[in-house]
């Protein structure tokens, strides 16, 4: 079985389904992620009416259920679980909330770091490699991985016009705060999966047909092909919620395309699990498909959204 890690914030090149790569585990100090209430270990059958949780605004309430984790190619967690009700963000974070968040004094500015990470045609590949010059430094004071004067920026904060697409360039530790100031938290890997696929056993968050036109991403042209004015990156999102074919059957808008997103759960003891998919193979747009991401990383692919308990 292949091991699947995402890779941000290195300079190394793209495997063949978009962000992830089979690599071992980078070797430097662990960083345990924080990990949520798992579910029970036990199956327990909802009952046939479940309630649907009330949630704050923006919110979606999923029903307590039963739903079978993993699929054909997607193995490594496969079983049968339950999970209890909860509420969950209807989209990404958009950069617009990020933003509150960070003038409240409760989040942390995104860095602008380039296209670390990625490899591209033309000019792009100056960048890649530690000695390219003006590209990369080691760490900064955050143990972030930084790319200087590079002449790509594909992070979408501060860039007009792109409010309501979704926060990228964000670390785990970044996404959690931003989530504990709403009262929340990352969502598990099996409560993202449940809400991306529900109980029937679905491949994708729209159904079993293949991906066509139900999601956004640079695979089929509609995401990294044009540039903001005034921005030296191309634009590698859609504003969130564009693409409704694609809604889960809960109706949370893109469980698959647009960005990856971080979740609670641990994927090792370094790693965090990692969901979703912007622009990958059709394997990697499954919602059964799991990877692991360096906790200090960041990708302009990868984002998140919180979940919670229900309100009384």
């Amino acid at each position: 079985m292949r091991t699947w890690r995402l890779l941000v914030g290195f300079g190394v090149g793209v495997s063949s389904v978009g962000l992830w790569s089979a690599l071992p585990a980078h070797a430097e100090e662990p960083v345990k992620p924080v990990e949520a209430a798992k579910p029970a270990a036990k199956p327990t059958a909802p009952s046939k009416a479940a309630a649907k949780p009330k949630c704050k605004s923006g919110m979606v309430g999923i029903p307590a259920g039963t739903f079978t984790m993993g699929d054909d190619m997607n193995t490594e967690k496969a079983g049968t679980v339950h999970v209890d009700a909860f509420c969950m963000d209807r989209s990404e974070v958009t950069v617009s909330a990020y933003k509150v968040c960070v003038e409240s004094g409760n989040c942390t500015a995104v860095i602008d770091f380039g296209i670390l990470g990625h490899e591209h045609d033309g000019p792009r590949k100056q960048l890649q490699g530690r000695n390219a010059p003006n590209s990369f430094t080691t760490t900064d004071a955050n143990n972030s991985y930084r790319a200087y004067d590079s002449p790509f920026n594909e992070c979408n904060a501060g860039v007009t016009g792109l409010g309501n697409h979704p926060i990228n360039c964000v670390r785990y530790d970044q996404a959690m705060a931003y989530c504990q100031a709403q009262g929340q938290g990352l969502p598990t890997e099996e409560q993202w999966e449940y809400a991306a696929r529900g109980t029937d056993g679905r491949l994708y968050p729209w159904g079993n047909a293949e991906p066509t036109n139900q999601e956004c991403g640079g695979r089929n042209g509609r995401a990294g092909t044009s540039k903001p004015p005034g921005h030296t990156g191309f634009i590698q999102t859609c504003a969130v919620a564009s693409y409704p074919a694609g809604n889960s059957p809960f109706g949370l808008a893109d469980m698959a395309g647009n960005v990856a997103e971080w979740t609670s759960s641990g994927y090792d003891d370094q790693w965090v699990v990692i969901r979703g998919d912007r622009d990958g193979s059709k394997m990697s747009l499954r919602s059964a498909f799991r990877a692991g991401g360096n906790p200090r990383g960041h990708s302009f692919h990868l984002g998140f959204r919180c979940a919670g308990s229900p309100l009384p």
